[in-house]
């Protein structure tokens, strides 16, 4: 995954038993629970922030860039149907969630986002 320069987003691994708080949070929210294609989990986020299907982290990944790339169907089905944007974009490659999961070769996420 490409990070902007100087990036600190809990995405990029420093290694070791240590979690930052960043990382902590990352791997509890929406991107975390998204990567790991923990739907329920996902469910129960949005449903006290609606808003989280479409925050961005450093990398301007949003949870449905995370799920798309994992090829995590049933994540990416939560998050379209939370109102997830399948055009976003991301800060340095411009890559949306559709072009993560054709890169993946997720072809049944790929049609889903096509849908």
């Amino acid at each position: 995954m490409a990070h902007a320069q100087g990036c600190a987003c809990a995405a990029r691994s420093h290694g070791g038993a240590e979690q930052t708080l960043d990382e902590l949070t990352w791997t509890r929210g929406p991107c975390g629970h998204a990567s790991r294609g923990d739907a329920a989990a996902l469910a129960a986020v949005l449903s006290r922030d609606p808003g989280a299907a479409t925050r961005v982290d450093c990398a301007g990944y949003t949870p449905l860039h995370y799920a798309a790339r994992g090829g995590k169907r049933e994540a990416v089905s939560v998050l379209l149907a939370a109102g997830a944007g399948v055009d976003a974009c991301t800060a340095g490659g411009r890559a949306t969630p559709l072009m993560r999961a054709a890169a993946g070769g997720h072809a049944a996420v790929v049609d889903d986002l096509l849908a």
